[in-house]
């Protein structure tokens, strides 16, 4: 029978399911949301507008006295109080791979991507321009903007070298490595320019990674005095719009407008960023008027919290689509999903409109069989939501020799984004329709996070829950993960493989859409792909029009604000 119509609450409901008795305690944990998926193709070349050059002189004429000038409007200046619900390790970005708004607050990027209307641009960062030479993206060269470090030191290209570098020496275990995964070698020119040389045949989408490759100073890391990460952690040097004062971990961190930073400001020179894990304190901060932005509103209290007086919520676009993994490699793992007809069974016994009414409170969209979203470059328009037919999938465990009914091992990280715990109790008690019970435990951040880097030393279970966070919009930036020489290797599949280099390989968008396909069939329900993909993965925000003027913010997720380019009210 379909959840749709079983649904007693919106908080609990499928009766006999597995998870009813779990201990599903909360804990503060570190931030989610994983590299990476992009937009719209980058251009070979790439040079923001200049200003348009003034005019000549024109020729003087007698006319009567000119009206007296309009007064200068004057800068409001204001103070906003935000409320994160990711909390971050340290702010050192080695510690982890959220792209956060206090890291973007305080680091900056060569390139700085910013949402439109229909997806997002790449535009100026820390470089001024960026350019292929051999037009394919083997080498890029990239001209700096002047800038200074938050101490005073000058920011150079040995900066971004080093940066490239040391990120990708897995000795030094940045969180960011995967960020410079194309990344070969680079040369400097000079103290404004740097030419970096790309992996294999080249990265035509280089500039695009490198809006989430945060810069950090060669000089503090390279200091023999102090311990670099313990310093930049709680005293970060960056060269973004704020400094930071009153750091308290897991707690806050006060950003002050920085003196000698490049960019412009537009009123909001002080801002208190809190870390607040619980999703009821935070909601309750915000009603009572203590945060003025909050991410993280709950689905479930989305049009309550658009209610309050004055609050304004909004959905940035989801660009990756929440997704029960399977494993699928005999030599290492040991389910019975390694039977593509048994991962078939599992995808048609989802009934995903059920899923997105228990786990978003129906704020969300069915995934076409596919891990990227229609917001994201590669998305297959085409592709439908594989159907709920729990008839098709009984039947395709018979035609695996499991009619009689098997056991799956099945765990999920639910502490970070709290409806996949509904998903989760949802998505096992449908199998079991079917015949499949679930052996269901909860794992930790550090659990699910040594998977995705490939440090695991069990074998995986038959299917786990994977909420991911794409902050570029790009589909092999995201599709990457499933590639069989990626740390997390999903699957081996040849044919997924090649279709993804020559896709990293095609600077023309057209052909690099014509490979996204083929990595999209292999990956297809019908084909035995290895997921079932369910929903979009949506988030939402909250924050009060008349502090922040609505006008001047677009929700997005990588960062989520920058609060340098947003006006008071």
């Amino acid at each position: 029978m379909k959840i749709i119509e079983n649904v007693i609450s919106r908080r609990g409901f499928l009766r006999g399911t597995a998870v009813g008795s779990l201990g599903l305690a909360a804990a503060a944990v570190i931030g989610c949301g994983e590299d990476e998926a992009a937009g719209p193709a980058a251009k070979v070349s790439a040079t923001p507008a200049a200003a348009a050059p003034e005019t000549s002189k024109p020729v003087e004429k007698k006319a009567a006295p000119a009206a007296a000038p309009a007064k200068p409007a004057v800068k409001k200046v204001a103070h906003m109080n935000f409320g994160s619900r990711t909390v971050m390790p340290t702010m050192s970005p080695n510690t982890t791979a959220a792209s956060n708004g206090e890291f973007h607050a305080v680091y900056d990027c060569l390139t700085r991507q910013r949402p439109t209307d229909t997806s997002n641009s790449i535009d100026a960062g820390l470089a001024t321009s960026w350019e292929t030479p051999d037009g394919k993206g083997k080498k890029w060269i990239f001209k700096l903007r002047e800038a200074e470090w938050s101490d005073g030191k000058k920011f150079t290209s040995a900066d971004v070298k080093f940066v490239h570098d040391y990120y990708k020496d897995a000795e030094n275990k940045s969180r960011l490595i995967s960020r410079v995964k194309t990344y070969e070698s680079s040369k400097i020119i000079d103290d404004q320019t740097i030419e970096i040389t790309c992996a294999a045949s080249g990265d035509p989408l280089f500039p695009k990674r490198e809006a989430i490759v945060l810069q950090i100073p060669k000089h503090i890391y390279e200091d023999a005095s102090i311990n670099a990460e313990e310093f930049m952690g709680s005293t970060p040097v960056g060269t973004g719009a704020y400094t930071t004062k009153d750091y308290i971990q897991a707690q806050q961190v006060e950003l002050v407008k920085s003196p000698s930073t490049w960019h412009t400001n537009k009123g909001f020179e002080t801002v208190s960023y809190k870390w607040v894990l619980e999703q009821a304190t935070r909601v309750a901060a915000f009603e009572t008027g203590e945060l003025d932005f909050i991410m993280g509103v709950p689905l479930i209290d989305y049009t309550r919290v658009g209610g309050f007086k004055d609050s304004i919520a909004v959905q940035p676009p989801a660009n990756t689509n929440v997704a029960w993994d399977m494993a699928n490699m005999p030599d290492k793992d040991p389910s019975i999903t390694n039977d593509p007809r048994v991962r078939q069974a599992v995808n048609y016994a989802l009934d995903r409109e059920g899923l997105i009414m228990a786990a978003f409170d129906g704020v969300s969209r069915p995934a076409k069989d596919q891990l990227i979203t229609p917001n994201v470059f590669g998305h297959q328009a085409d592709y439908v939501a594989p159907a709920y037919d729990p008839d098709k999938a009984r039947q395709l465990m018979k035609d695996a020799g499991l009619g009689s009914g098997a056991k799956m091992r099945v765990d999920a990280q639910i502490i970070t984004f709290p409806p996949l715990k509904s998903m989760l109790e949802a998505s096992i008690g449908l199998w079991k329709d079917i015949g499949i019970d679930s052996d269901v435990r909860t794992i930790e951040v550090n659990v699910w996070r040594d998977r995705l880097y490939g440090r695991e030393t069990q074998g995986r279970p038959g299917a786990f829950l994977m909420g991911w966070s794409s902050f570029l919009y790009e589909a092999g930036l995201a599709w990457g993960w499933h590639g069989s020489d990626n740390p997390y290797a999903l699957w081996k599949n040849k044919a997924f493989d090649d279709a993804r280099d020559m896709a990293n390989a095609a600077v023309d968008p057209v052909d690099r859409m014509k490979y996204y396909r083929l990595m999209a069939e292999q990956e297809k329900v019908e084909n035995g792909g290895p997921s079932a993909f369910v929903a979009e993965n949506t988030n939402a925000y909250a924050f009060y029009g008349n502090v922040l003027d609505a006008s001047t913010y677009t929700a997005w997720t990588a960062p989520e604000i920058y609060f340098n380019e947003v006006k008071p009210a």
